[in-house]
């Protein structure tokens, strides 16, 4: 099913396009695993880890559709990332950092499709 993925992903690409717009998307901030706090976070960038390499290539091969899937496999990864922690809190660290995360999936949606366009 299609509309809980395009859900998912395009409630990423609106709050970067919301914090690019606010500017609170610092560009020269580099994601810090370090400061992840939640398992939510850490699992969230292994999965974009492995998926990002594997959609390379896939795209690289023209295998769109494949690529497709294996950026689907992320959904449940960004859903417990919402559920798990606050991406604009307070703690300006944790929100720079929360967001140069969702912004590096972001991009790599991007690839494939322009989510924020998808009428859910």
């Amino acid at each position: 099913d299609f509309e809980p993925l395009a859900i998912a992903f395009k409630r990423v690409v609106n709050i970067i396009k919301q914090a690019r717009q606010n500017d609170a998307l610092d560009p020269e901030f580099v994601l810090d695993p370090s400061l992840f706090q939640d398992q939510s976070e850490s699992r969230l960038h292994e999965a974009y880890i492995r998926v990002r390499d594997r959609v390379s290539e896939l795209l690289n091969s023209e295998r769109h559709g494949r690529a497709l899937l294996e950026i689907a496999s992320l959904r449940r990864f960004v859903d417990d990332f919402f559920d798990g922690v606050m991406v604009l809190t307070d703690e300006i660290q944790l929100r720079k950092n929360r967001l140069a995360l969702l912004n590096q999936i972001s991009n790599l949606f991007e690839r494939i499709a322009d989510f924020s366009k998808i009428s859910t």
